[in-house]
């Protein structure tokens, strides 16, 4: 996306499309990607796009989508205003709730969604073999795991930061296998709704 000219600029945004017609006879999505092109071909250092992905059909969305996420490397900050969550929660960094114009909660959707859902803690998720009494001892023995449960051959472990390695380490050198691990992860749809229950 570095030093794109201004026709690459006006192709990214207009994928497919003949630009030999006049403006007013463009589709509401063609006019979207050319206003965003006219935006983009002064390089500026911040952006806003409110509803960016309004009427454009799926490749479109898909195009501009990861149009919006390369901004950044060329030294663009972009805003984002838009409904649709999973939109936002894909390109974005930082996210900000708002509601009755008023800004709700602001930050990293980990973050948030672990304060908002899970009590400020990691949820980390094991599978190993048939885990014993010793290995989740040894589990509940690292600094910062504050439970761990077994249900089976998983193992559902809280802790106050991510703790990965050393529950990995401590599953190894009980001699268990690692079969797969993972932290719980939140979805912006997820904070959202929390934030607006509480309404």
């Amino acid at each position: 996306m570095v030093g794109l000219t201004e026709s690459e600029l006006i192709e990214q945004s207009e994928k497919n499309h003949k630009i030999e017609k006049t403006v007013g006879k463009f589709s509401r999505g063609m006019k979207q990607r050319l206003g965003i092109a006219e935006v983009l071909i002064k390089r500026p250092k911040l952006v806003f796009l409110d509803e960016p992905t309004a009427g454009l059909d799926p490749k479109g969305i898909n195009q501009l989508l990861d149009l919006v996420a390369g901004l950044p490397k060329m030294g663009t900050t972009v805003v984002l205003s838009s409904h649709q969550l999973y939109q936002v929660q894909r390109v974005c960094h930082s996210i900000g709730i708002l509601a009755k114009g008023k800004m709700v909660v602001q930050g990293a959707i980990d973050a948030l969604g672990r304060e908002a859902l899970a009590g400020g803690r990691f949820q980390i998720e094991v599978e190993t073999e048939a885990p014993d009494e010793k290995l989740i001892k040894a589990l509940q023995g690292i600094k910062g795991v504050m439970s761990v449960e077994a249900r089976g051959n998983m193992l559902s472990i809280s802790t106050d930061a991510d703790l990965r390695r050393e529950v990995s380490k401590a599953i190894v050198e009980n001699n268990f296998p690692l079969i797969q691990m993972k932290v719980q992860e939140f979805s912006l749809d997820d904070v959202y709704m929390k934030y607006f229950r509480e309404e």
